[in-house]
């Protein structure tokens, strides 16, 4: 009996679906169901789709009468479900060969893995995505950002555990790291330190082309965090509760979300819902971008609330933390 379904949905994808489906379809673990569901494609897709299906019983082709985009067709396929573990994968993506093998052992590992990702390389370019290893940091950098590649597989019980639908996800976009918080509520979330996964950037795909909802979905979905904390963000802070590089922030802003910061570090430790360490590593580290609203003072700022070892830790630590702030406080003024 096959313990894993493939879910692929798959829209206007002529260009790259044949390299993404010979992927699954050439993994060294064999023994899996692959389900294809066109979300009303005009180009070659289905044609293309049909032609694999005829040649390996394996696939099972599904597809929407109309298009009704990306939430509905993942939550159609995942209805479809019927065996202890589902791994998804995009139509432009291209999976390593051992991808579903390596996923499907360390999955096994333990009954309270969720989910298992791994790394993923962008096509085209030398860069790397590495996510973090440690499950708790896995968890507490959750809280304000997606570490999990969507290319994972999860384990169908816990998300029907954890009662996430994408048919009925609140936000517009970011759907993805909506799953995963949910995930990490009910289950232990994993990664592998292997490329499992070789990812596409190109104009046609949902990140690309609804980056500014994608930003605002993730800030939505973070506030929501906090909520789960005790902690109301107000509306007019909910845009500035994370940022991301091309964001600005007035200092009475990045005052207050200081304290909402340095309110949500003092609950968890009380309850200790996050590991605690890792919990103010990672809101000190996405801090460290309000700080710019300050200049120079931003850097006593952050190390009056976070310590110098945070300030030393990091991609921008020390003088280059000091440059960061001085830099972008000179251009925003």
């Amino acid at each position: 009996m096959n313990k894993i379904t493939v879910l692929m949905p798959v829209f206007n994808s002529e260009m790259y679906i044949s390299q993404a489906i010979s992927s699954i379809l050439a993994q060294t673990f064999q023994n899996f169901c692959f389900y294809i569901l066109d979300d009303g494609s005009t180009d070659a897709s289905v044609k293309i789709i049909k032609r694999f299906m005829h040649a390996d019983p394996r696939i099972k082709f599904f597809s929407n009468k109309e298009n009704l985009g990306i939430l509905k067709s993942r939550q159609t396929l995942i209805d479809l479900v019927e065996t202890e573990f589902f791994a998804w994968m995009d139509s432009d993506d291209i999976a390593t060969p051992e991808r579903l093998q390596l996923q499907l052992e360390r999955i096994l590992e333990k009954n309270e893995y969720g989910g298992v990702s791994g790394a993923m390389k962008i096509i085209n370019t030398q860069s790397v995505h590495k996510p973090p290893l440690n499950s708790e940091m896995v968890k507490a950098q959750l809280f304000v950002q997606n570490v999990m590649s969507n290319m994972a597989m999860i384990r169908t019980s816990a998300l029907k555990k954890s009662g996430f639908s994408f048919a009925t996800f609140s936000s517009k976009s970011a759907s993805d790291y909506g799953m995963w918080a949910a995930l990490s509520e009910v289950s232990t979330l994993t990664n592998l330190p292997f490329i499992t996964n070789y990812y596409r950037h190109h104009t046609g795909q949902e990140s690309q082309a609804n980056a500014h909802y994608q930003r605002l979905s993730a800030k939505e979905i973070c506030a929501n965090n906090f909520k789960k904390l005790g902690i109301d963000i107000p509306n007019h802070l909910v845009t500035c509760i994370r940022l991301f590089p091309q964001d600005r922030v007035s200092k009475s802003e990045a005052k207050q979300i200081l304290s909402l910061y340095l309110a949500a570090i003092e609950i968890n430790n009380r309850i200790e819902k996050y590991h605690p360490a890792h919990f103010r590593t990672v809101l000190a580290d996405s801090y460290r971008r309000h700080c710019r609203a300050f200049g120079l003072l931003g850097i006593f700022l952050f190390i009056k609330h976070f310590g110098i070892s945070q300030f030393l830790k990091g991609h921008k630590y020390g003088w280059s933390f000091t440059l960061y702030c001085w830099n972008h406080y000179s251009r925003e003024k």
